[in-house]
């Protein structure tokens, strides 16, 4: 996945609503497309639109024993997004 520019407005909130984390995405002021989350260790992470699209993506293709550990290791600390982030990447490599 190539990182898209896009502008804030272009993420759209409904879509943070059914989000794998829980705090609330907050869209980056600094006015280009990054998406600011605040894992559970008070770690702060920024993702852009296709980043968060894809976890989406993922994340709605596994079964929900899968998804529980999917959000649980997402949410946890910078290390195990960074592992779940590999994971997404192989998973929608293997699909195209």
């Amino acid at each position: 996945m190539k990182p898209v520019k896009t502008s804030p407005s272009a993420v759209q909130a409904p879509s943070f609503a059914e989000s794998v984390f829980v705090n609330a995405p907050v869209i980056s002021e600094s006015g280009d497309d990054s998406i600011e989350i605040e894992l559970m260790n008070g770690d702060v992470i920024e993702i852009n639109e296709d980043v968060f699209n894809g976890l989406m993506e993922v994340y709605s293709q596994l079964n929900t024993g899968n998804q529980a550990v999917f959000k649980a290791a997402v949410n946890e600390s910078i290390e195990s997004f960074e592992k779940i982030l590999d994971f997404v990447f192989e998973t929608l490599q293997g699909d195209e």
